[in-house]
Parts: structure tokens; C-alpha cells; sequence
């Protein structure tokens, strides 16, 4: 009786969250080219019994209609965070002025290789030994 129970509480919370999360993304449409989540565990799976889903805040921002998604994987540091969303942002840009969503993919790639190869990492760090200050960023998307 307490699992059929706490079963009904799980549904009836989902269900209130998917209201809630509908009205406030209803104006989302198809058009909406990126989202960058600089938040800790954006594109991490905390429940046990969803594992084997791809059921994360990353995930849910292109359910809305985002085509491109950058998430984290695992907690960052917060400075290791801002070189790599200003290398990130400097990787889209086209000229001075204007910015590319296309160029996500890549221009995420970049900016992990470049704090990979040592450019930028916090001084202290080796990057063969901090996999964890860089590796956490991942694109979701087209």
C-alpha cells in the first residue's frame, strides 16, 4: 500500500511539473537556436530510477524547443566557468558584432581544448591530472 502511494505522489508531482513547465515555455517555438545553462550539473542525471534516461535540465530546454544546448556534466569552478563560457561566446561571434548558434559544436570544442592544452587553466593545475576543471561541458543538439 505505501509504494502504490508514494507511486500516486511521484505521478501527481510529475504532472504538476509538467503544467508548470508548459505554460511557462509555451512561447518557446522551433526557432530558439541556443541555450547555455553555466549552472553546476546542468546535463546530470541525479535519480537513481532514471539512469538509463536522458532526463536533465539540458534535456528539457531542447524538449522546449532549444536546438542547441550547452550543459555540465558535474560540479565546475566558477573561474574555469567564465574562461570557457568567454572563449565559448568568442567562438560563435562572426565578425565584431554578430554571433553564429550554428557554430556551437565548435565553438565549444575550442574552448575545451583550449583549457585542455593548458591555455587559461588556473595557475597550480596541471591538465593531465584536472580532467574535472575541464572535461564537464558537453552540446546537446543539431
Amino acid at each position: 500500500m505505501e509504494a502504490q502511494r508514494a507511486a500516486d505522489l511521484r505521478r501527481e508531482r510529475a504532472g504538476r511539473f509538467h503544467a508548470k513547465w508548459a505554460g511557462c515555455c509555451s512561447t518557446t517555438t522551433r526557432t530558439t537556436r541556443l541555450a547555455y545553462l553555466s549552472t553546476c550539473r546542468t546535463a546530470a542525471i541525479d535519480t537513481v530510477d532514471l539512469l538509463d534516461e536522458a532526463i536533465h535540465l539540458a534535456s528539457a530546454f531542447q524538449l522546449a524547443g532549444f536546438l542547441r544546448v550547452i550543459g555540465t556534466l558535474w560540479e565546475i569552478d566558477g573561474q574555469t566557468a567564465v574562461r570557457i563560457a568567454r572563449a565559448f561566446y568568442d567562438g560563435l561571434r562572426t565578425d565584431a558584432t554578430a554571433v553564429d548558434p550554428d557554430r556551437a559544436a565548435g565553438a565549444l570544442h575550442d574552448a575545451v581544448r583550449r583549457l585542455r592544452d593548458g591555455d587559461d587553466l588556473p595557475p597550480g593545475h596541471d591538465r593531465r591530472s584536472a580532467p574535472l576543471l575541464w572535461a564537464a561541458h558537453l552540446h546537446a543538439g543539431a
